[in-house]
């Protein structure tokens, strides 16, 4: 069990706000998160470089792109939930439970 000096010194560098009540609750769920870290695979990558991006690099083999036949308009609209005149009509996200 970490000390409540500990747990209010790792809000502070999370930058959380944790008052005295808030405290054992705090508690409890830092504990449940560690156990949960401990339980994880240690098959991890180790990143031992001063450049921690380094390891994500790897190299990516490209295809030759190929010209392929696509859909046809009408085949491309006949799942489409909304249309008008041949396009594609989308939901106005700004409004408030309107259909097109």
């Amino acid at each position: 069990m970490r000390t409540p000096e500990e747990i209010l010194k790792l809000a502070r560098l999370a930058r959380l706000s944790v008052s005295s009540e808030e405290l054992p609750l705090v508690a409890r769920e830092l504990e449940l998160l560690l156990r949960f870290a401990a339980e994880l695979p240690a098959g991890l990558p180790e990143i031992s470089s001063e450049n921690p991006m380094e390891a994500a690099q790897t190299q990516t083999e490209w295809r030759e792109d190929e010209p392929v036949q696509g859909l046809s308009q009408q085949e491309a609209l006949q799942n489409a939930l909304h249309q008008a005149s041949g396009f594609f009509l989308a939901l106005d996200s700004t409004a408030e439970g309107e259909d097109p």
